[in-house]
């Protein structure tokens, strides 16, 4: 069975941005089990828990979380919301999986928010 990891950016010192990214990862979250096709994502599933036992923000403090799961994907999904090139956590994560899995880089997937029915910001159509 495939196992999709997706990645997207989180991080912003705007709350507001964050909780739209949060949201835009559930949203991503859905249309993936919609299509059958089981994935995980680290802000969907984490960020209430993040929220609301302090838990940190940034990839630092969810490392271990990541690199826990993504030895069990075979499958990594890069949501391309504004930011995602400048992302430290993306491409973290992206390394890992592909040296984990002995992949080059032809092995990851570019999803166009649109695509989707997002904005570039995450925000739905």
């Amino acid at each position: 069975m495939k196992l999709v990891y997706i990645a997207q950016p989180y991080s912003s010192p705007s709350p507001e941005i964050r909780k739209l990214r949060y949201e835009a990862a559930v949203y991503t979250l859905a249309h993936f089990i919609r299509i059958g096709v089981p994935a995980f994502s680290p802000i969907a599933h984490s960020y209430d828990a993040a929220c609301n036992y302090n838990l940190g923000q940034g990839y630092e403090q969810w490392r271990d979380v990541s690199e826990a799961i993504l030895p069990a994907c075979n499958g990594f999904v890069v949501l391309m919301l504004t930011g995602w090139q400048d992302s430290i956590g993306i491409r973290e994560e992206m390394k890992f999986w592909l040296d984990v899995r002995k992949l080059d880089a032809s092995a990851i997937d570019y999803l166009e928010p649109r695509a989707i029915g997002l904005s570039e910001d995450g925000e739905p159509l």
